[in-house]
């Protein structure tokens, strides 16, 4: 079948995979992430329109660091998904599935390729929301486990007026890279050993674009 989208490909695929996988669209930097619903092996998948170069470096990318070695967090696998493929040797070199739109993966599949296990030091846990959007539209937004973070935060932010570094550090995000939202209140009475962090300007903050999400993820802690 010709797709004049990626989002279409990414449909279909979905479809054929629901039964057997927990999926999210546009989640841990991959087009779609996928928990096995029995065995919770993680899969993570990058969608292009054509096989070739650019889907691998993407593949890869998602997993590996610019030095080479594997990121702290990832999948057990990774995925190509394309229209119509072709076998290729470089792929299972690369220990990178390949699937079309019509293939129904299993860890049987998996194993029946000689796809080895990505060696992370953590695995990534179910997202508590889902990204409301397609996997593989154009400039998506991407739930990562530094935004999820960052939403878990502007909730504490709403209820209380502030959130600390300590709070940030909870959720594995350094409090430096929150400086372009946060400035630190020293003039204010700390909180236990920590100075209060407050939004530079109430309109710019890591929940926008996400709101529907930061709801979702308001009502699940309620």
């Amino acid at each position: 079948m010709n797709y004049k989208y990626e989002y279409e490909l990414c449909d279909e695929f979905i479809k054929n995979n629901s039964n057997e996988w927990d999926i999210y669209p546009e989640t841990y930097s991959f087009d779609i992430y996928m928990f096995h619903k029995k065995s919770m092996i993680q899969v993570g998948i990058q969608a292009k329109l054509r096989q070739n170069i650019h889907v691998i470096n993407q593949a890869l990318h998602s997993i590996y660091m610019n030095n080479g070695k594997l990121k702290k967090y990832g999948p057990h696998y990774i995925a190509v998904l394309v229209p119509v493929y072709s076998y290729d040797l470089i792929y299972k070199k690369l220990n990178i599935l390949t699937l079309s739109a019509d293939s129904s993966i299993t860890p049987s599949l998996i194993h029946f390729n000689s796809i080895t296990v990505n060696e992370h030091q953590y695995r990534h846990g179910i997202p508590l929301v889902k990204l409301q959007s397609k996997a593989g539209v154009p400039s998506p937004k991407n739930l990562s486990k530094w935004r999820i973070g960052a939403l878990k935060l502007m909730i504490k932010y709403n209820e209380q007026g502030y959130i600390l570094s300590s709070d940030a550090r909870m959720e594995g995000i350094n409090p430096s890279n929150l400086d372009h939202y946060f400035e630190y209140k020293y003039l204010e009475p700390k909180i236990g050993r920590c100075f209060k962090m407050k939004l530079r300007d109430p309109k710019k903050h890591p929940a926008v674009g996400y709101e529907k999400e930061l709801e979702d993820l308001r009502v699940y802690y309620e």
